[in-house]
C-alpha cells in the first residue's frame, strides 16, 4: 500500500475511494497497490477491513518514503551548468512522480537540495517520472520554461498521463504555474 498521485479523471468516482486528497486541480492522492504489471487503488470497503484511514494513510506515506531508500531511481540534472537547469527523476515505478507528496524528502536523497522557504517548481507528466527545481535563483523562470516544454512532451507521450503543468509547491501548496 503506497500514497500515489493519479489524475483525477483517471478514477471512476473519487468519492467512493474515502481517501482522495485533492493535490491541485485534476490532481489527487490517493492509496494504492502495486501488482506489478499494474496499480490498484482500493475502495473505502476494501481498506476498513485492514485498519483505519489515519493507519493505512501513515502505512502509504511510510511506503513512499521507503522507496528512496533503494539504490533506484536516480536525479538526472538537465542543463547542468547553465541556465534553467532542473533534476528529473525517471524509473520503471508507478510511484515515481508520486515521490513529490515527499518532496524535501525526495530532493535531499536525490539532489541534496532543501525545499526552502520560497518552494520548489514541480512537473509530474507521467507516473515514471518527476521534475523539480527550487526556487533559489533568478534561473529558475527559465528553469520553469524548460520544465514546461519537458513535461508537455512526456504528458502526450506516456500512457497513464498526470499532469502537462508545473506547480509551485510550497507550504504543501500545490499552485498551477502553467497553462495549456
Amino acid at each position: 500500500l503506497c500514497l500515489r498521485l493519479a489524475d483525477a479523471a483517471s478514477l471512476p468516482d473519487p468519492d467512493e475511494l474515502g481517501h482522495a486528497r485533492a493535490v491541485a486541480p485534476g490532481l489527487l492522492e490517493v492509496l494504492s497497490v502495486d501488482l506489478g504489471d499494474s496499480v490498484v487503488t482500493p475502495s473505502r470497503d476494501e481498506l476498513a477491513a485492514r485498519g483505519t484511514l489515519g493507519e493505512q494513510l501513515a502505512r502509504g506515506r511510510a511506503n513512499l518514503l521507503s522507496l528512496l531508500a533503494a539504490d533506484e531511481p536516480e536525479a538526472l540534472i538537465v542543463g547542468e551548468g547553465s541556465k534553467g537547469r532542473f533534476a528529473t527523476v525517471t524509473d520503471a515505478s508507478f510511484f515515481t512522480a508520486s515521490l513529490a507528496l515527499v518532496l524535501p524528502e525526495a530532493m535531499r536523497r536525490f539532489t541534496g537540495e532543501e525545499h526552502g522557504a520560497r518552494g520548489t517548481l514541480v512537473a509530474v507528466p507521467g507516473p515514471h517520472r518527476l521534475l523539480y527545481r527550487p526556487v533559489d535563483a533568478p534561473d529558475a523562470g527559465e528553469a520553469l520554461r524548460r520544465m514546461f516544454d519537458a513535461a508537455r512532451v512526456d504528458y502526450r507521450e506516456t500512457p497513464g498521463a498526470l499532469s502537462p503543468h508545473v506547480y509551485w509547491v510550497r507550504n504543501n501548496r500545490w499552485v498551477p504555474v502553467t497553462s495549456f
